[in-house]
């Protein structure tokens, strides 16, 4: 019987360890929205930049006026 780690370590899966890293931190990921922004250098030998960021709410927004002001414009 083979465990799913070996299985994994030996099916060719064509994929870069870059790749498949950026893979694993979304997999990890709580259930939820995420924007993902991804920077791939043109030089291969360089390090991709990976930012995660979730959707905040806005639970409320107002336009705040002072009355005085607005009494003036009339």
């Amino acid at each position: 019987m083979t465990t799913p780690s070996a299985v994994t370590t030996s099916t060719n899966l064509d994929v870069s360890r870059k790749a498949l890293s950026i893979a694993r931190i979304i997999d990890r990921l709580p259930p939820g929205n995420y924007t993902i922004h991804l920077k791939r250098p043109e030089n291969n030998a360089e390090r991709w930049t990976v930012e995660v960021s979730q959707p905040v709410t806005i639970i409320q927004k107002r336009d705040v006026f002072d009355k005085a002001q607005e009494e003036r414009k009339e």
